[in-house]
């Protein structure tokens, strides 16, 4: 749907002026397609002209940088892949295009999409356009900013651990991630395979609906989207009065900040005035979550990254008359950053010997654990309700890694079961900061996630 009556030369041109114009206050986008954007943008005008009606007709979009677009950068935010420019588009960027939707640029990132705040960017720091001395989220802080500042009415970021839907919590905005392999993640730089999702940011639910149809669906180039299709996607229901909301009383507590607490508060209010039942449930072995996690994720991180050794992908180092071995240790020294590092570090750590056991082989027992749990809890409730995050966006240059990991647990459930999750605006904390509410619910069920954005809106 075309959310505006300007044609789409106008809007594509009025989003390249607004990135222009922040392009150094937030650092949201590390590319843009003025020439490609203004001829897609003419001819999109051109068809609306005959008669031809599109669902995303016109509309910006802004796609995060470890996502290919023909023609344009894919840096990953990492200087390793600073000169590469893929000749192809990924699927979801292929669907939304048909669509009708117009990529503006490419946005800023964590360095291979690992971290939390979009400060491990090669390319500097992403500013939350709401307070620019703090942090947008990340990993996908880039296109949460780009969104929430106005500059785009849609973009799309990756999601990993909760890297869509706790950057929308920082930053007021829909973060949406679709279950996992109901959008392609083929042209996706992978991160961990078993946990990487494709997801949307946006603040008009309808909008975010339509994109959702146009890119979902089975991929012949990504075999997830097969196993995912075999769970048909259930209708939205006709009415969301009566629907049962379980809060998860782990992340219910004292994890949270007193203003986040509040915030939750408020939304169990609200959903009680629109008329949805709302309790509390338990998932018993939520400690387990974000080590679990970080465990998986570094593994199979390191499985990821192995390929981009300077010898056959990735900024080459040195000189190819010292040998494989030290180009290659080169290449990795000077191309991978300090976060990319430490989790390539603990991932081979982790398979190595009898770590693989006592470390690899524990965080899928609890990831089995987890997966049954939450399903139980799906039995009893229609959807799962958590703060997105347990604070707001910190400061920049404050932050902890350790500290930052454990603030994941809550959105990192959602991605070691694959269930549909999404960050709902509306709630603010300390500072007048917002938070996020987070929603899970069971698979196949993305449109009533959807359909519970308007609450919210």
């Amino acid at each position: 749907m075309n959310p505006t009556s300007r044609t789409a030369s106008q809007q594509v041109r009025e989003a390249l002026d607004r990135i222009r114009e922040t392009r150094e206050s937030l650092n949201a986008f590390l590319s843009t397609r003025d020439e490609e954007a203004a001829a897609e943008a003419a001819a999109s005008d051109r068809r609306s002209a005959g008669g031809e009606q599109e669902p995303l007709a016109g509309v910006p979009l802004a796609v995060k940088d470890n996502i290919m677009v023909a023609g344009s950068p894919a840096t990953a935010g990492s200087r390793m892949l600073g000169d590469y420019v893929p000749s192809w588009d990924a699927t979801v960027v292929r669907r939304l295009g048909e669509a009708g939707a117009i990529v503006v640029g490419k946005t800023n990132l964590d360095e291979f999409a690992m971290g939390s705040d979009n400060s491990t960017s090669y390319y500097g720091p992403v500013s939350n356009p709401l307070d620019e001395s703090r942090v947008p989220g990340g990993s996908s802080g880039g296109s949460a900013a780009a969104v929430a500042a106005g500059l785009v009415p849609l973009a799309l970021g990756t999601d990993t651990g909760g890297s869509v839907r706790q950057p929308a919590s920082f930053c007021g905005i829909i973060g949406f991630k679709p279950g996992y392999g109901r959008v392609s993640r083929h042209g996706v730089i992978a991160l961990a395979g078993s946990l990487d999702h494709v997801g949307f940011f946006a603040r008009d639910p309808e909008l975010l609906k339509a994109a959702w149809r146009a890119a979902a669906g089975p991929d012949e180039l990504d075999a997830t989207t097969a196993a995912a299709a075999a769970v048909p996607l259930r209708p939205a229901p006709e009415t969301l009065a009566g629907l049962r909301v379980g809060v998860i009383s782990g992340l219910a507590g004292e994890r949270n900040s007193e203003g986040v607490r509040a915030a939750l508060a408020r939304t169990v209010e609200l959903l009680g005035e629109a008329g949805l039942e709302t309790g509390t449930t338990d998932i018993p072995s939520l400690r387990f979550t974000a080590p679990a996690y970080f465990v998986i994720n570094c593994v199979e991180a390191a499985s990821s990254l192995a390929r981009y050794d300077g010898m056959t992908f990735g900024r080459r180092a040195g000189a190819d008359a010292l040998g494989q071995e030290a180009v290659t240790a080169l290449s990795r020294a000077e191309g991978f950053g300090r976060e990319v590092k430490r989790r390539i570090l603990f991932g081979t750590w982790a398979l190595n010997g009898k770590n693989r056991a006592r470390s690899y082989g524990r965080a899928l027992q609890a990831r089995a654990l987890l997966q049954q749990e939450t399903a139980a809890a799906l039995e009893e409730f229609d959807v799962l309700l958590s703060p997105t995050s347990p604070l707001v966006a910190w400061e920049k240059d404050s932050t902890d890694p350790l500290q930052m990991r454990r603030h994941e647990g809550g959105t990192n459930l959602a991605n070691l079961t694959g269930l549909p999750a999404i960050s709902l605006p509306g709630a603010t904390a300390e500072h007048g900061l917002p938070v996020g509410m987070q929603f899970m619910a069971r698979p196949g069920a993305e449109e009533l996630l959807l359909s519970l954005s308007a609450l919210f809106a």
